[in-house]
C-alpha cells in the first residue's frame, strides 16, 4: 500500500491519500484488515504530529501500530460477522460476465418492490399531505 501526503495550497494542512495496486487472488479479510491497520497507524501518527511534532519524533512505529490495533479490533470483528448471501457466492463462481449480469438483474428484481407499489405509496402519502 502506498501513501502520499498532499499539502494544501496555503501550507496549513494536508490530505493523506492511500492507494494500492491491483489486488487479485488474495484473502480479502486479511488484506483489508492489514490495510486498515496501516491506515489507522498512519493517521494516528499524523494527528499526533499536528499537535506535538516533538513527541511524535520520540515514538516508534510499534506504538502507533499498537494503538491502531486497539481501534480496529471491534471494527474488524463486526465486519467478519457479516453474512454473505448464497446467491452472491454463486455469482462469484460463474466464469462468464453475461451470466453474472443476468444473475445480478434477477437479484435486484427480487429485492425491490415493483413500480406500481412505489407509485401507490407515493400517491397515498401525497394525498395525505393535501388532506387537512
Amino acid at each position: 500500500m502506498n501513501t502520499e501526503k498532499i499539502y494544501n495550497e496555503n501550507g496549513n494542512g494536508f490530505t493523506r491519500v492511500f492507494a494500492s495496486d491491483k489486488v487479485e487472488k488474495i484473502n480479502p479479510i486479511d488484506y483489508y484488515k492489514t490495510a486498515e491497520l496501516k491506515q489507522s497507524a498512519t493517521l494516528i501518527r499524523d494527528l499526533l504530529y499536528t499537535k506535538s511534532p516533538l513527541l511524535t519524533s520520540f515514538l516508534d512505529s510499534e506504538y502507533f501500530e499498537k494503538k491502531a490495533k486497539e481501534m480496529v479490533v471491534g471494527y474488524c470483528d463486526k465486519c467478519e460477522k457479516i453474512e454473505v448471501h448464497e446467491n452472491f457466492i454463486e455469482l462469484l463462481k460463474t466464469e462468464r460476465k453475461k451470466e453474472r449480469k443476468k444473475e445480478r438483474k434477477k437479484e435486484r428484481k427480487k429485492e425491490r418492490p415493483s413500480k406500481t407499489i412505489k407509485r401507490n405509496v407515493f400517491k397515498s402519502r401525497h394525498f395525505n399531505v393535501l388532506d387537512f
